[in-house]
């Protein structure tokens, strides 16, 4: 007997992060995907319309009410907060709400998008100060308070990780485990994408870059996007 797949609330899901997790959400058929939007007739919002089992919901993060629609009847959630849109405070609030009304709406699994707190990590050296990651992570250091766990887990804040040593560091071993067929650098990459520019008609990496688009949503928006 057919069942039904589970559902996974996403917030950022037009974004550049978002967009390709919903792809990899729904391609399968093993989840359905139910993607927040401030405007559902975009065309970002088109794409992920366009990937498979996604319904949009219109609204904002930044309001109570929409975030328990979002997350009534969903299994598990997936959030990514623009932080350059929002600022690091207003991702912060409206982080830890999300979370709390998930809780409310029996989300049974959340995933945060996070970044280091690369400011605590290099011992509060005002170098590192990049409010676009702190914040992010401050969020998860909370979360993980609420669930009684003690997992460790720009510019200068790489310049001071080369190596896997330093502020930034992470564990490829057990990443390697998670996902074995990963891309493991970033010349790697390269020639992939070159290759599969070459077998499909659309030309070499070199020759597609000549004409690159935004990425970034904030970048389409001019910096003056809506919560």
């Amino acid at each position: 007997m057919a069942t039904t797949p589970p559902t996974v609330f996403v917030i950022g899901g037009t974004g550049a992060q978002g967009i390709p997790v919903i792809q990899g959400l729904v391609h399968d058929k093993a989840y359905k995907v139910r993607a927040l939007t401030r405007d559902p007739s975009s065309a970002r919002s088109e794409i992920i319309k366009a990937l498979g089992d996604v319904e949009l919901l219109k609204g904002t993060f930044a309001d109570e009410e929409t975030l328990h629609q979002g997350f009534h009847g969903c299994q598990y959630a997936f959030v990514n907060i623009d932080g350059f849109n929002s600022g690091e405070k207003t991702e912060m609030y409206w982080a830890i709400r999300a979370y709390e009304i998930a809780l409310e709406e029996g989300i049974k699994f959340f995933v945060y998008g996070n970044l280091d707190y690369a400011y605590k990590k290099s011992g509060y050296d005002p170098r590192c100060r990049a409010g676009h990651y702190d914040g992010k992570d401050r969020v998860v250091v909370w979360i993980l308070q609420q669930t009684k766990s003690n997992k460790d887990r720009m510019g200068n804040i790489w310049r001071m990780s080369g190596g896997n040593r330093g502020v930034v560091q992470r564990d490829y071993t057990l990443l390697d485990r998670i996902h074995p067929n990963r891309i493991r650098s970033v010349e790697q990459w390269f020639r992939i994408e070159d290759d599969k520019g070459g077998k499909t008609g659309r030309g070499g990496l070199w020759e597609r870059v000549q004409n690159l688009q935004p990425i970034l949503k904030i970048v389409e928006d001019g910096r003056k996007g809506l919560l």
